[in-house]
């Protein structure tokens, strides 16, 4: 299925890994929002996710490149005001078919992070929605300067404050300042 634009929906789509000879010409598309379970918990989806990727075969392993963008709506750890969070990033990955070795054999030591696909079918819709969730920021805020709410009463302090009386601290090397006058 395709959109206004042109772009292919992928969320259906499986490549098999075993049939690229060389390169997978570049694919290019989106993911309708329905689609991404993991990445709706995060944040609101607004917006398909699109993404580009080519697969190169290198020996018996699929370089898997290209990049992601999005947009959700996600919630201000601060203030806890909602705001809208653009995602751009390129990612590479390498993947390959046949069972882990490392669950075969427990003393096989991997020296590259590879993912194996048993059944040989390349999905982009896992690898584009873990690239957006990567890319989401561990502690969203709306800008950084968000002052965030009162811990007393709650008020907004971007808005105006509260009416709080915040208490005068001491700091802690005032007692240095008062022995060395």
């Amino acid at each position: 299925m395709k959109n206004e634009a042109g772009e292919k929906e992928l969320s259906a789509l499986r490549i098999p890994l075993n049939a690229i000879d060389r390169v997978l010409p570049p694919l290019t598309g989106y993911l309708d929002p329905v689609h991404l379970e993991e990445l709706g918990q995060l944040g609101e989806v607004v917006a398909p996710l699109r993404g580009t990727f080519r697969i190169v075969r290198e020996n018996d392993c699929f370089r898997v490149s290209g990049e992601v963008s999005g947009a959700l709506i996600l919630e201000c750890s601060r203030c806890l005001r909602p705001f809208r969070e653009e995602v751009f990033g390129e990612f590479d990955r390498l993947y390959a078919v046949g069972r882990d070795p490392s669950i075969l054999n427990r003393e096989t030591e991997l020296t590259e992070e590879i993912t194996y696909l048993e059944t040989g079918l390349f999905s982009p819709l896992r690898l584009l929605e873990e690239e957006c969730i990567l890319l989401l920021p561990m502690v969203p805020v709306c800008k950084e300067t968000c002052p965030g709410l009162c811990p007393s009463c709650g008020a907004e302090l971007g808005k105006g404050g509260c009416r709080c009386e915040q208490p005068t601290r001491e700091s802690p090397f005032a007692i240095l300042k008062r022995t060395l006058v």
